[in-house]
């Protein structure tokens, strides 16, 4: 029911983010932060195979060896296992993961991720271009990226 009732992604967010993961012998760790069902997920795991058979793979390696995605519901990493398999992504050659955390409880290790995709930047539509997104403990994150790259959904 909720992937029924959820628009898609356009792939053009998902080419942007894999335009900054560039190939390499080992691929990327890719996290994803509040995955749900993992209707983005599908949809990046889908991009990901195309643009490595466009690519050749080969000698450049690949861009995403891993995939992490975190959710704190049960139901919701169950509705990501079904989808994974439905759409026969669970063999793809990358390594994908639904593993129960938040965002404020992560369990992946500091410095282990080469990119992290979370819910969280579709709060850059508020921003104006340029624009900080701050945490509680006043670090500051630059948004503008984000911002372009989320610009379309």
């Amino acid at each position: 029911m909720y992937d029924r009732a959820r628009p898609t992604y356009p792939a053009q967010a998902h080419a942007q983010i894999l335009d900054l993961l560039p190939p390499s012998p080992k691929g990327a760790h890719v996290v994803e932060l509040g995955s749900g069902t993992g209707l983005f997920t599908r949809g990046f795991l889908q991009a990901v195979l195309e643009r490595e058979k466009e690519e050749g793979g080969g000698a450049a390696g690949k861009r995403v060896a891993r995939l992490t995605a975190v959710e704190p519901s049960e139901g919701m990493r169950e509705g990501f296992a079904k989808g994974l398999e439905k759409e026969g992504l669970a063999g793809s050659g990358i390594e994908v993961d639904c593993v129960d955390g938040a965002f404020d409880k992560v369990p992946i290790g500091d410095g282990e991720a080469d990119l992290v995709r979370s819910g969280l930047f579709l709060l850059a539509r508020l921003l104006l271009l340029g624009a900080e997104l701050t945490n509680a403990r006043g670090s500051q994150v630059v948004i503008a990226q984000v911002r372009a790259l989320v610009s379309f959904l």
